[in-house]
C-alpha cells in the first residue's frame, strides 16, 4: 500500500523539540554562540548552573539534549518538559506560582527553596516566615523530588 502524503495541516499537528541543550529550536532557532557551544559540547545549562560547574547532559543517546517537546496533543500548540533537570531552572518555578496565584504583572514574585517553616527552624524557614506574617500573601510549600521548595507571592 503506498504511503499517503502529508499535507500542511499534518506537519503543523506534529510533535517538534522545542529546546535543545536549554536553547530554543522552536518555533524559532536561537541564534546564540553559548547555544552552539552547548549543542556541540553536550552541555546541561540547567545541571551547570544547579552544580556552579559545566555538566553535559546526563540524558541515553536517543533523548540527548532534549528539554521540551512542542506539541498539540491538547488543542493549542504547547511546549512540554521533558527533561527532569529542566525543572532546576527557576523561571519554571515563577511561571509555576504567577499561574497559581495571578499576581499583577508588575508584582515580583519570591521564590526561596527552604524547608517548610513549620519543620525545621534556620535563617531560609525564618525569612519565609517572617514574609509571610509581613503581608497577605500566599504560601505554597511542597517537595519535588529531593528540593522542599517554598514559594511566597
Amino acid at each position: 500500500m503506498a504511503r499517503k502524503a502529508r499535507g500542511a495541516n499534518d506537519l503543523n499537528q506534529r510533535n517538534f523539540v522545542s529546546e535543545w541543550f536549554g536553547y530554543r529550536t522552536y518555533p524559532e532557532v536561537a541564534q546564540d554562540p553559548l547555544g552552539t557551544r552547548a549543542q556541540q559540547e553536550r552541555i546541561c545549562p540547567f545541571l551547570s548552573k544547579a552544580t556552579g560547574e559545566t555538566q553535559t547532559c546526563v540524558k541515553k543517546e536517543t533523548s540527548l539534549g532534549i528539554c521540551t517537546i512542542s506539541s498539540c496533543s491538547n488543542g493549542p500548540r504547547q511546549d512540554w518538559l521533558v527533561c527532569p533537570y529542566r525543572a532546576l531552572d527557576a523561571s519554571i518555578f515563577e511561571d509555576v506560582a504567577r499561574r497559581l496565584f495571578r499576581p499583577e504583572a508588575t508584582r515580583k514574585v519570591v521564590l526561596v527553596a527552604a524547608p517548610y517553616p513549620g519543620r525545621r527552624q534556620g535563617k531560609k524557614a525564618s525569612f519565609v516566615r517572617c514574609k509571610v506574617r509581613k503581608s497577605s500573601n500566599r504560601l505554597l510549600s511542597g517537595t519535588i523530588g529531593w528540593r522542599n521548595l517554598t514559594f511566597c507571592h
